[in-house]
């Protein structure tokens, strides 16, 4: 993490003028919280000084993955030195600031708890080079690196996409329809368990036992969010890497993401991910949102010379129908 979190928050005085501003802040769920005084000078990325807004740099050095829970509390200058706290529940309902993990690298790109079809994960090489993910592994809730291994998925192409089953790897291949070069290692869970819950998490370690990616879900603790029962959960390019069940949406008949029905009757695309089906101007090559000659020209070089910006399916793969899709989105323009 390299960007600074600035915390501000309006404070009005009540009866008495208000004497101090603190900002409470832990970096880890389980450790104790810290303190830091909040300033309204103008200089703590609060606007004008003497405006009501104070602000406080969060003093931490957080990586991706990780949640900082705070509070705010304000002291009045009377003799009680009364103190009012927002939110109101102090550390038992504190707010957050999550820090992402971003849309490179092998991402969780697809998941579903409960199918009859079998609960998967998918992740999805999001890069343009090639990813090994031998030594790579995953975990639920209780989030220990290499606990189950993922290394059969070997070497993961650009765009590739992968999948984790508690399912018999062919019986999940043949109830989606699968093509045999889509990589699945099944029967998680049959041995060490590591199942999805209906409330759980979901986490990607690297060959370090570096921690790649995490989504922390469930309908119930999260109100809001979806619950992957009888469709899967998918997400646009730009939610993935955020660790925000509320960016996910349901797979459904006709949606952005070219669902379609396995054999069992549920919604996913298990085995491939379209990191441009929320993009709604997928031909405007060089982002001016116009579509003109330039656009063309831009597409054709990065086609003829293999670049992956070309490559509008996201399948890591460019062919002909990257050049259909490019014709079909400049007809239809931006939406």
């Amino acid at each position: 993490h390299t960007d600074d979190v600035w915390i501000t928050a309006e404070v009005s005085a009540g009866g008495s003028p208000v004497s101090l501003v603190e900002l409470y802040f832990r970096e880890i769920q389980s450790g104790v919280y810290l303190r830091v005084p909040m300033a309204d000078d103008g200089a703590s990325n609060d606007g004008a000084a003497g405006d009501g807004v104070y602000g406080a740099l969060l003093p931490v050095n957080a990586g991706a993955g990780q949640r900082v829970d705070y509070y705010v509390g304000a002291t009045a200058a009377n003799t009680y030195e009364s103190v009012s706290f927002m939110p109101a529940l102090t550390e038992y309902g504190p707010l957050s600031v999550n820090y992402a993990f971003g849309a490179g690298g092998v991402r969780i790109t697809e998941w579903g708890y409960s199918l009859d079809s079998g609960e998967f994960i998918e992740f999805t090489n999001l890069t343009d080079a090639a990813i090994d993910m031998t030594g790579w592994s995953y975990d639920d809730g209780a989030a220990v690196a290499g606990e189950f291994d993922l290394s059969a998925f070997g070497s993961v192409a650009a765009g590739e996409s992968v999948v984790l089953t508690e399912a018999e790897a062919e019986a999940f291949r043949v109830a989606w329809g699968l093509d045999p070069s889509v990589k699945i290692i099944g029967e998680l869970g049959v041995m060490v368990g590591h199942n999805l819950g209906r409330n759980d998490q979901i986490n990607l370690f690297d060959d370090a036992g570096v921690l790649s990616d995490r989504l922390t879900y469930g309908d119930e603790n999260i109100p809001g969010s979806i619950r992957t029962r009888d469709a899967t959960g998918q997400a646009c390019l730009d939610d993935i890497g955020t660790d925000n069940a509320l960016a996910w949406l349901l797979s459904e008949t006709g949606d952005a993401f070219g669902s379609f029905a396995a054999s069992t009757g549920e919604f996913g695309t298990p085995g491939s991910y379209d990191a441009s089906a929320c993009d709604d101007c997928p031909a405007d090559m060089n982002g001016d949102g116009i579509l003109d000659l330039t656009d063309v020209q831009v597409f054709i070089t990065a086609f003829t010379a293999g670049d992956l910006a070309a490559d509008l399916n996201g399948n890591g793969i460019l062919d002909l129908t990257d050049v259909q899709g490019f014709v079909i989105s400049f007809i239809a323009g931006c939406v």
